[in-house]
């Protein structure tokens, strides 16, 4: 069998979803997803892209004629193409379209080829942004363009939950404090009483919102732009509200300054979806830096290593909680490899505010249902595309049919 092409279809979801083919010779062909670079974020390690699906679509030469279902010596070549960031998303989504092909080839599952599961069914956590979804990610992620009162949060939670997810994940940026309550939430470096008082408030609503049962966590970027002091300040406030999750409050390379927050507090800090390869975590896992390890499939390498990087972790006992943003396409590569971690806490969804996330594919019903994925047994990634609806959201205006 041999690799004959590649070719690529971007999809408008809430962030543009750039999804790929690898043809073979055979007529096997399998898909794959680059992680976004869309305008609500702004990538500078992928600056020589035009597009995310250039990051795949320019490695086509050191493929073609070449094995698919070598997927190991095929990643080892492409390796030195990937990076930190987006940069990591055109290794990532050719590996998982390696991973199709090979099972489509053998008859089993993607994470057959992995040695087997260690479950039939995966936890999903949901991202809510804050008081409403991310719908554009080039207008939610603007300071005037969510809902960031501390009752909007909690009328979201209590929608979140009815539908069955019991792990919610929301947004907190301090600056918003001062549209919300009408003073400044951060000065230079520093949370001011007002800021500390309005992301309690935050926390308070959505944890009183939902059941006990119910997990919260928040994702706490906008935080980096705050001192380490201050990161602490604020999680011993979350402390007291039985969080699971404190995500990305310090830069992903600051290893001291995430070791100094995780033994400050008791609640469980997390980081790593922007980090490439198990290399990309080696210093945070060695050094007990963080209590959880957050990879993002479509930046980390692909299925093998999101795998490889949470059993390093999971050695260390720390368990992996899967950060993702994209389609129902690099959702199941993360089922796959959530299906073959030891230790494994969940897999993100954050397509909750687009309703025709899971048309994309033929059989909906396949992806999950109140909050659990069901690991599929079908040959590869188990999906095949619905082509009308791909044509219908793909900025090309066609499917790959």
């Amino acid at each position: 069998m041999e690799i004959t092409g590649i070719n690529a279809v971007t999809v408008e979801g809430n962030f543009e979803w750039p999804l790929i083919k690898i043809e073979t010779d055979e007529g096997i062909s399998g898909y794959g997803e680059v992680r976004d670079h869309s305008l609500g974020h702004v990538h500078k390690e992928a600056f020589y892209a035009d597009t995310a699906a250039a990051l795949a679509l320019d490695l086509e030469p050191v493929l073609l004629g070449k094995d698919p279902t070598n997927i190991i010596g095929r990643v080892e070549e492409l390796r030195p193409y990937g990076g930190r960031g987006r940069l990591g998303g055109g290794v990532s989504a050719i590996e998982m379209a390696l991973f199709d092909i090979a099972g489509k080839r053998h008859g089993v599952p993607a994470y057959q080829l992995l040695g087997g599961k260690y479950r039939d069914e995966i936890r999903v956590y949901v991202d809510c942004r804050a008081g409403q979804p991310v719908t554009d990610s080039a207008e939610s992620y603007r300071l005037d363009a969510n809902d960031y009162a501390p009752e909007d949060y909690a009328a979201h939670a209590k929608r979140r939950e009815a539908q069955g997810f019991d792990f919610l994940k929301f947004d907190l940026d301090p600056r918003v404090a001062k549209d919300v309550t009408g003073k400044a939430g951060i000065r230079g470096t520093q949370l001011t009483a007002a800021g500390l008082e309005y992301l309690e408030d935050v926390v308070a609503a959505i944890r009183g919102s939902v059941s006990s049962d119910t997990d919260i966590g928040f994702d706490c970027a906008a935080m980096q732009r705050v001192s380490v002091a201050d990161a602490i300040k604020f999680g011993r406030i979350l402390d007291e509200y039985n969080t699971a999750i404190y995500e990305d409050a310090v830069s992903d390379g600051d290893v001291t300054g995430w070791t100094e927050l995780s033994e400050a507090i008791d609640t469980p800090t997390i980081t790593g979806e922007d980090l490439f390869g198990v290399d990309g975590f080696r210093e945070l896992i060695r050094n007990d830096a963080i209590d959880i390890v957050g990879p993002d499939l479509l930046t980390a390498g692909g299925i093998r290593e999101t795998v490889r990087i949470s059993d390093f972790a999971n050695q260390h006992g720390i368990p992996a909680n899967l950060h993702f943003a994209a389609s129902p396409v690099g959702f199941m590569a993360s089922i796959h490899a959530a299906a073959a971690i030891p230790d494994l806490m969940a897999v993100e969804f954050h397509a909750v505010g687009v309703p025709w996330w899971s048309d994309l594919v033929e059989r909906p019903d396949t992806l999950f249902e109140d909050g659990y994925a069901t690991v599929p047994d079908a040959p590869g990634l188990g999906i095949e595309f619905d082509n009308g609806v791909v044509a219908e959201h793909a900025l090309e205006g066609r499917s790959f049919e």
